[in-house]
């Protein structure tokens, strides 16, 4: 049952993104007017979403979930890390660097909030905020280390990121 509620939620998040590459390739919605959506979804309605998800008395059990979340996204982020290192390694004259680094870091937040909205409801978006929330320290920290032991290419992509 859980499977299907899942699923009606990803096609549903689906369909809304297909509605939207209809609109710009219609020319309903130009450039200037997706830029502005996605500053919209990303500063304002998404932000928004998780301080109201968090509008709550505090909750001794709540923050001992978040931990584990917290701890459990920690490790599985560790886990991908090692797993790129050892299946993506280099080879002569090429450099993965990319593919390690979108194997490791996936865009977690974009799908990983709305849908633990939609699922879970305020509860759904404070876990998954939690995973994001390890996903940046990591990042930040992977990228650091990158940077001071890879190459000039590895370290721009960091900087990108």
């Amino acid at each position: 049952m859980v499977i299907l509620t899942v699923l009606g939620k990803i096609i549903s998040i689906f369909i809304l993104m297909v509605v939207g590459i209809i609109c710009y390739k219609m020319n309903i919605i130009d450039p200037y007017a997706k830029d502005k959506l996605s500053q919209l979804s990303t500063w304002i309605v998404c932000p928004m979403l998780v301080f109201m998800s968090f509008q709550m008395e505090y909750d001794g059990e709540l923050l001992k979930k978040m931990l584990i979340v917290f701890g459990l996204a920690m490790v599985s982020f560790v886990i991908s890390i090692l797993l790129a290192n050892i299946l993506l390694r280099e080879k002569e004259g090429y450099d993965n660097a990319v593919e390690r680094f979108g194997a490791i870091f996936t865009n977690c937040g974009f799908i990983g909030i709305p849908l633990g909205s939609a699922i879970f409801g305020n509860i759904g978006v404070i876990y998954a905020t939690m995973f994001v929330a390890s996903f940046h320290i990591l990042l930040r920290r992977y990228c650091h280390t990158l940077r001071k032991h890879r190459s000039l290419r590895d370290r721009q992509q960091c900087h990108r990121a």
